[in-house]
């Protein structure tokens, strides 16, 4: 599905010092006042020295900290709205690495973007000279003007504010989605085998039990059959696909007594070279023999700011649980939030059981933002409307 772009060594990248960086600048994060004794909580901070990086007129540059040093051969591509490219296409910009004594690990890359509001991306390093979403980091702003937010993800996109042009933004890679030195599947075959390790009820039926696994990025669901004959604890569940793209990321869902359908807690699973997925299961979104049922209120939501566009909500409430999460109600009148006071939003209608959705910033098809609470997607519980979304 993807395909290949430029291979560069990483060698080759180490050519392009940064002339314009040197000494470290004070760090970026102001530290606290004294401890107030009546304050509760943990105070500390820690301060990530930064290297002095020059900004480039008339362009975004962001200077960042990969989580260690790689120990194969890669390169570090920025996809993103400024340029609306992907992993596919081969003008993603090349992260140059800073060359500084006590700065090892940091590179920075410069875009221009002639719309400010897609002055956004994510750092992604090549797997087998391939660009891919795969390996895609987690994220820490140490300072400038910009914003970490959600994307399909946590923590997972680098947003760039206006008053950023011409200047650096410092942000710390806390992770990559994978390792980038491992070899990426190829497209063909595969097979997969869960056991999961979930508390059942009482007089539970495991052929009750509906599981499936996500292929082609949750555009289907391969359903997976249970083995009676494991008894080594758990429940095992194995299937196959005849084609499983390369580069495929997937997830577990399962369905009990034809409830709605839940995912596993927790990222992405990559599916290994050589299409052979073996897995465990220990927790879901919510529990699948105890659900909240379906029913009809009004949702509210309070944003950290003032939204660039008009305000959607998106979530499971499609038979399938698919059609609404990837975009279908982006643009939808009948899922229109409505403003309320400040910043906060209301939506009102039918939820479905298990109701988990999150808010679309929605300027346009192309200029939408994802926003979701503390632990990613709102998840209703049955019993409180209001939600707050997660704020830097």
């Amino acid at each position: 599905m993807k395909k290949s772009i430029f291979y560069a060594l990483m060698a080759g990248i180490f050519a392009f010092a940064a002339a314009s960086c040197g000494k470290p600048d004070d760090g970026g994060v102001t530290p606290p006042p004294a401890d107030d004794p009546s304050a509760g909580g943990d105070t500390t901070v820690v301060v990530i020295p930064t290297p002095n990086v020059a900004g480039e007129a008339g362009k975004y540059t962001i200077a960042f900290r990969a989580p260690e040093a790689f120990n194969c051969e890669t390169v570090i591509n920025l996809f993103g709205g400024f340029q609306d490219n992907k992993p596919e296409d081969t003008n993603a910009p090349v992260a140059e690495p800073i060359v500084a004594e006590g700065f090892e690990n940091w590179y920075k890359v410069s875009f221009e973007a002639a719309d400010p509001s897609k002055a956004n991306g994510k750092l992604c390093p090549q797997m087998g000279g391939v660009g891919t979403w795969n390996a895609q980091g987690t994220y820490t702003l140490i300072k400038g003007e910009a914003e970490i937010q959600d994307d399909y993800g946590k923590s997972n996109k680098i947003s760039c504010k206006e008053a950023a042009l011409g200047q650096v933004v410092y942000v710390d890679v806390t992770k990559w989605a994978q390792n980038p030195c491992d070899r990426p599947n190829e497209a063909g075959p595969a097979t997969y085998e869960v056991i999961i390790k979930t508390a059942f009820p009482e007089g539970f039926d495991p052929f009750d039990l509906t599981v499936t696994a996500t292929v082609g990025w949750a555009t289907d669901k391969m359903e997976m059959v249970y083995d009676p004959s494991y008894t080594d604890g758990g429940l095992k569940f194995t299937g196959s696909v005849d084609e499983c793209p390369a580069n495929e990321q997937y997830k577990y869902v399962l369905q009990y007594k034809g409830s709605a359908w839940i995912y596993e807690k927790g990222d992405n699973r990559v599916m290994p070279y050589g299409n052979q997925a073996i897995d465990e299961v220990t927790e879901w979104d919510s529990e699948p023999w105890n659900p909240v049922p379906a029913g009809e209120g009004t949702f509210e939501v309070t944003l950290c700011g003032a939204p660039a566009g008009e305000m959607y909500i998106a979530g499971n409430f499609t038979a399938d649980g698919e059609a609404g999460w990837w975009g279908a109600c982006a643009g939808d009148e009948a899922y229109k939030m409505t403003l309320k006071e400040g910043n906060t939003y209301t939506w009102t209608g039918a939820y479905p059981e298990n109701f988990s959705f999150k808010v679309i910033d929605f300027v346009d098809a192309e200029t939408q933002t994802w926003i979701g609470g503390p632990d990613d997607n709102f998840k209703f519980d049955g019993e409180n409307f209001a939600f707050e979304a997660k704020c830097e």
